[in-house]
């Protein structure tokens, strides 16, 4: 079954019917956010940084680093590649729009403090 959130109430249905309904075609908004550069480098800098990686350390449960960082380094880069694969995102390392979207949704769905994993769920290829 798939969980669906409409208007604020929780439905389930499912997978079967959704693939029977579904076209195919949805839309995302997102709102960038602040210092957000596509493709970011080792080297580049931004606030974004340290906000990601403060967010990784509320989803693993620990308290955050004392100094944020404000580049891509090898270790934030690591936690992203975990929090990619866990989440069925294409582990490149690369805090994109899909990775800070799932990253948001994690967070918002963690109401205790527990970490949230989610599994991917595999439609079939309409014809």
């Amino acid at each position: 079954t798939a969980q669906l959130l409409i208007k604020d109430k929780l439905h389930l249905v499912q997978i079967g019917e959704l693939v029977r309904l579904w076209d195919g075609n949805f839309a995302t908004y997102w709102r960038v956010p602040e210092g957000y550069r596509p493709r970011a480098q080792g080297g580049s800098t931004t606030p974004l940084f340290a906000q990601l990686a403060r967010q990784l350390a509320q989803l693993d449960g620990v308290p955050p680093d004392e100094t944020p960082p404000q580049s891509l380094s090898p270790g934030l880069r690591a936690r992203v590649m975990d929090f990619q694969r866990t989440h069925g995102l294409k582990a490149d390392g690369q805090p994109g729009p899909l990775t800070l979207m799932q990253l948001e949704t994690a967070i918002k769905a963690k109401p205790d403090g527990a970490a949230v994993l989610t599994t991917p769920i595999k439609l079939p290829q309409r014809p």
